[in-house]
Formats: structure tokens, sequence, C-alpha cells
């Protein structure tokens, strides 16, 4: 039998298989217009697939506000020298700490790029904190660096470094006006959510020295610093509709790095003033549900109270063969009734993806979207309980996860079948229209063509 740690770790990884479909297409609230996040940047996309020129070049996240007239973005910021970065990210010690450790710690018997491999595995550096590294060292110790580098020093010297920043722009005639830079961050940023009020940016950080993810809150105007709210959670949160209040999952007691599902909590965390908005994060957490949960486990949060989330269902004592092939999809109504209700009927649930990390709810709230193992597209409706497949089995990846335009219009990658090409569609009950079939090559490229 296999040991269930072991289990654990690899059901996870199945589950993962999507680690590099995200959300490509992102539809305004009043369902006019979309952000299309192609390989260039940002355009835009009108219901009958009109596109725009390039907007905003590196944008990897998007979220609209509520009043569908203003998005926040993730874009890539590239930095060549260390004296702009330092200026650009927090706690740039952490980096001049490190790049110092490095150099005095170096042997110069070993070759450059095996002792920088070492290093970051040692001390759990991220890929984009090693260019920061060389930066630092190219400009501040550039004798010192020269001779431990010796033959890669001619590749240093022309090193750049990358770093993150949420910049919240305004859309006026077709056109994206973009303010300064609310947050920056050497390491990746894995999501956003725009608050109701539009006054708060919860945004999910990953660091390669920590286990979990790392939640943080920033003033949408940028006039209050960042702040980090709490570590070690899942990574797609979700905002109440009138409190104020974020719901996530977070992780409970310590774990190793091999862990991959883990005993966490659903946790409900007051952020901002309910009146106002205003930002004002309590310390007072509300545990409402204990969970295994995976890095990917999600949380949406309905208009009459209910909370939505996925997580393993794993029942125990248990051996490895009644270990949790995916995960499923629960509801928490603690206005109403007192325990957590699988929201998918037995009978049903073979009909849709083993993993339903991957779903999403309509506006009126009635339907959810679910996505995945090749290309595997699903709608469920919450009070029939019925399923009803959009696109079977097809392909070896998942492209990118499916978004509502419209309470009964759903954006998906339809993927290739007479035309041997990746599309995207919108789907409504009846029929499938695409919007993609005549985007120029610049964006079809790494967004819907390899």
């Amino acid at each position: 039998m296999k040991p269930i740690r072991f289990f654990f770790a690899a059901a996870c990884a199945a589950l993962l298989f999507a680690g590099c479909a995200f959300q490509r297409v992102f539809w305004s609230p009043d369902g006019k217009q979309a952000v299309v996040l192609a390989e260039k940047g940002l355009y835009l996309c009108d219901s009958e697939g009109r596109l725009s020129g390039l907007l905003v070049p590196e944008v990897r996240i998007a979220a609209w506000f509520p009043d569908s007239a203003q998005v926040a973005l993730v874009v890539v910021e590239r930095f060549k020298t260390w004296s702009d970065l330092k200026k650009a990210i927090p706690q740039p010690s952490r980096i001049e700490n490190l790049a110092n450790t490095f150099l005095k710690g170096l042997d110069r018997s070993i070759p450059w790029a095996a002792a920088a491999d070492a290093f970051k595995k040692a001390q759990k550096v991220h890929d984009r904190e090693w260019s920061a590294i060389v930066l630092f060292l190219r400009d501040e110790r550039a004798e010192d660096a020269k001779k431990a580098a010796g033959p890669s020093w001619s590749e240093l010297a022309n090193a750049a470094a990358d770093a993150d920043a949420i910049r919240v722009g305004k859309l006026a005639e077709n056109k994206i006006e973009l303010g300064p830079a609310i947050v920056r961050d050497l390491c990746p940023l894995t999501d956003l959510r725009v608050s109701p009020s539009g006054t708060g940016v919860v945004f999910t950080v990953e660091r390669a020295q920590k286990q979990g993810t790392e939640l943080w809150l920033a003033d949408s105007t940028g006039k209050k610093p960042a702040v980090e709210v709490q570590s070690e959670i899942a990574g797609f949160p979700d905002w109440e509709k009138s409190s104020g209040a974020l719901v996530f999952i977070r992780a409970v007691g310590t774990t190793t790095s091999d862990d991959q599902l883990r005993l966490g909590v659903v946790t409900r965390q007051q952020l901002l003033k309910k009146e106002t908005g205003e930002i004002a994060p309590k310390n007072e957490l509300e545990e409402m549900a204990g969970v295994i949960f995976d890095p990917g486990a999600k949380v949406r949060c309905l208009a009459d109270g209910r909370i939505l989330f996925s997580a393993a269902e794993i029942k125990l004592p248990g051996t490895s063969l009644d270990m949790p092939k995916g995960h499923g999809l629960f509801a928490l109504d603690l206005a109403r009734q007192a325990t957590v209700i699988s929201l998918i009927p037995p009978g049903v649930r073979p009909e849709l993806p083993e993993n339903l990390n991957f779903f999403e709810v309509s506006p009126d709230e009635k339907q959810i979207s679910v996505a995945g193992d090749k290309g595997v597209v699903a709608v469920f409706t919450i009070a029939s309980g019925q399923a009803e497949t959009i696109q079977p089995p097809i392909m070896k990846d998942l492209a990118g996860i499916p978004n509502w335009r419209a309470p009964n219009e759903l954006c998906f990658f339809r993927q290739p079948t007479e035309t041997n090409r990746v599309e995207i569609a919108l789907w409504k009950s009846g029929g499938t229209r695409i919007l993609s079939k005549d985007w120029p090559e610049e964006v079809r490229k790494g967004l819907l063509d390899p």
C-alpha cells in the first residue's frame, strides 16, 4: 500500500496540472468589454470580438473595479541598475545582505552558475531575487564580482531584474491611463481582488523562502503603504459583498517543503470599515470551517451571505485508496445552518472535472463554471443541481480559466476542432460564437497559438 504522506503529495501534484493555466480574459462587471492578456500585454475586446491595439505592455494579471471604469493591473517592470531598483522595491536590504553573503562564502573553484544554483536553493532565493542580487554585485561590488564570475562576467554585465507593480488604469476612449505604482514586489504576484467599495486591493505573493502564499492589502489610491495580512493561505481569497471583510483559507500548523495538501481553516477577517470602505484591518479572525486544501483552493462570496470554496473531501481514518483524487465544491451558510454542505450532488459529481479549484460564479450567482484537465469546461446550475458539459476533454492542457461576461454567457478557450485552432468563444445556452477568429498574429501568439 502506498504511504499516505506520499499519496497526499502525489495527488496534489496531479491537481495542479494547470499551473501554467490562468485567467487570460477578464470581463468588466457591466459586460461591455474585456481585458485580454496576450504575450505582449493588454488589449481590450468588446462583446463582438472587436479588438483594440496594444494598450499596456507586459501585463500579467487584471482585476476590474465595480464601476467598470477602472482596472487594477499587475505590470512587469524591468530595472537595469541597482540604484533604480533599490528605490522601487520594499526591503532592498534583504538583497544586499544576500549578495554579500553569497560573495563571502563563494568557493571560486566551483563554476559561477553552479554556485549560484546551490546558493538559491540553500537560501530559498527566488529567480527574480537572484537577478536583483546580480545587479547589486555588478553595480556596487563590481571588482569582487568580476573576479568571482570569471568568464560569466560578460553575461552579468547586461543583467536586468524584473519586479511586479500594481497600477490602476482608468479607461477613456478605448485607452487606459495608468496611475503610479501602488505596490512593487520582486516576487511574482499571483492574484488580485478589488473590494466592492473600490477602496482596497488584496493581492497574493509566493516567496521562495516561505511554504505558503502571503496575503497583502493595498490602498487603491496608493496613499497608504501595503500591509501584510496573513501568510500561508490558499492563493484565491474573496471579498464579502458589503461588509468590508475578506474570506480566505488559512493553513493551520507548520509544513515541510514536500507537503501539498494541508490542514486549514476557512477564515473571515475584517479589513475595511463597513460604512466607508476605509482601510482598517483588524487582527481578529473568525474561523468558520476546517478543511484540507492545496495552494490552488478558491473562495467566492455570494450576495446572500453564502461562501463557496473548493477543498479536498477526506474521511479519516483511511487508506491511500480512500484519499481524494480531486477537490470538491462546498458551501457555508452560517446564518441559516451551522454546517458545511457539499454543493454538487453525488449523482452529478462524475459529470464534472475531478478538481473543482477552477470554478467561477456567474454574475447572477445562479450558475458556476468549472474547468478541468484536457480543456474540460462545464456549467453547474445551483438551483437544479444539474451540470452541462460545454467542452469535452480533447486537449493536453487547459489554455485558460473561463470567465463570465453576463449571467448566462460564459467566455472560454474553445479547443481545436475542425479548424485545429484554439479560439476565444462565448457560450450561451443553445450555441457558441467565436470572438477571436479575426485577431492578428501578434495577439494570438502565446495566447491562442504556440
